[in-house]
């Protein structure tokens, strides 16, 4: 499903993959997850080192590093800061809230409609219903990168609440974060880390949820030189010691789904040729690989396939191992895009089959704590001048998608991931 052309405009004579966002019947890269395995595995990286001009403390009482603007209360957010400052509202007061809201807040106004593809609304509220002492906490984060950048220099984390009223920033730097994904307990987050864009070499960081201990994980500290050597979806073990990702090293060229402890030592293969990997609480991983989703367990033993079909790919666990979110390629008939991604649930052994949003290009699934609904990004490239994305949620069960952030306009989305509160 992948196209190659000439890109003399990359590295003179070469043939390698189209690069992302260039969206046309000539290129095969319909979603930004394809596009960052893809690349990661083919060796389209440099390894010129990982670096955050702009990480902080958490610690109010730690100096400000240079190149960082850390807000007041009477100053508005800068569009990109380091900003720890946006989770301490999950547990705080209306009156923190509101301070946070005069720096920081883009306010998302979310109209209702009907339908069964993702169409902008909001959930039911009806009059007789209590109020929601937690409406008001940033409980998702998420990826994005505004503009029309082809290149995707930049892109960063941000929180929202869970109707998608509030949003605050969260992560920042001059590179790229994305791929978030929160521990089972909800106290560390991981993310994936492009220091120099998407043609840059990956990385995984990971910090506790005040955003104190930020730190890159060190996978091979001694790489092996004129090599490249890459580390993305990250995915946290029940119990948070370990972390199964997808690692790509050249010299000679080894790709697939590896296994190390949360600190980054002892890394160890999995799944060779595995993409995207996601660790339940039932202590089984689920990785795609060949168009199929397979499971099994952490030693590598018990391999399963859970999907017969063909054309799966970037399975993710629901929050209680029961249920199993992946998406399915198929052909895109009468747009400019040549597949579209169907969101599929299966349960845990791949019966009960359901196609939840059909039509359209989806991306980076993520679960609601309890399992109730389901994230997705949504690449509108209708207009290949003018790409869009939104972050949507569906219900599990079935039904109409609301859209999150009907008003992002142009830009890209890098995934999320909703804190288990």
């Amino acid at each position: 499903m992948l196209a190659t052309v000439d890109t003399a405009l990359i590295m003179p004579g070469s043939r390698v993959r189209v690069p992302p966002l260039l969206w046309s019947k000539s290129s095969r890269f319909n979603n930004l997850d394809d596009f960052l395995l893809r690349s990661v595995r083919s060796g389209w990286t440099s390894n010129e080192g990982v670096r955050f001009a702009t990480l902080a403390s958490a610690s109010a009482t730690m100096p400000t590093p240079p190149g960082l603007v850390r807000p007041s209360r009477s100053q508005p957010m800068p569009q990109r800061v380091f900003a720890p400052a946006a989770l301490a509202v999950l547990g705080s007061s209306r009156s923190h809230l509101r301070r946070l809201a005069a720096l920081a807040v883009l306010v998302l106004s979310v109209a209702c409609s009907s339908g069964t593809g993702p169409d902008a609304g909001s959930d039911p509220d009806p009059t007789d219903s209590p109020p929601d002492p937690n409406k008001d906490r940033l409980e998702i984060t998420f990826g994005y990168a505004s503009g029309t950048n082809t290149s995707l220099a930049s892109m960063n984390l941000f929180q929202i609440t869970k109707d998608g009223r509030l949003a605050a920033p969260f992560v920042s730097s001059p590179g790229i974060e994305m791929l978030p994904e929160w521990s089972n307990d909800g106290k560390k987050l991981l993310f994936t880390s492009f220091s120099g864009g998407v043609a840059s070499v990956a990385s995984l960081w990971v910090a506790n949820a005040d955003l104190s201990g930020l730190r890159q994980l060190v996978v091979d500290p001694n790489p092996p030189a004129n090599t490249f050597n890459n580390q993305i979806y990250g995915s946290w073990s029940p119990d948070g010691a370990s972390i199964a990702f997808v690692r790509s090293i050249g010299s000679p060229f080894e790709s697939g789904v590896a296994v190390m402890s949360a600190d980054g030592s002892g890394v160890r293969w999995l799944a060779p040729g595995g993409d995207a990997p996601s660790w339940s609480v039932t202590n089984r991983i689920a990785f795609g690989k060949d168009g199929f989703i397979w499971t099994v367990n952490p030693d590598g033993s018990g391999l399963l396939r859970v999907t017969s079909t063909g054309g799966d790919e970037m399975p993710h666990w629901s929050r209680d191992g029961s249920r199993l979110a992946f998406l399915h390629v198929t052909p895109s008939v009468g747009t400019n895009h040549d597949y579209d991604f169907d969101v599929v649930t299966t349960r845990a052994d791949g019966t009960d089959r359901r196609t939840l949003v059909a039509l359209a290009i989806n991306e980076n699934l993520s679960w609601s704590p309890d399992g109730a609904y389901l994230l997705y990004d949504r690449r509108d490239v209708s207009d290949p001048s003018q790409p869009k994305c939104a972050l949507y949620k569906v219900p599990a069960s079935g039904g109409a998608s609301v859209n999150l952030t009907p008003d992002r306009g142009t830009g890209y989305c890098g995934g999320s991931s909703w804190r288990p509160m």
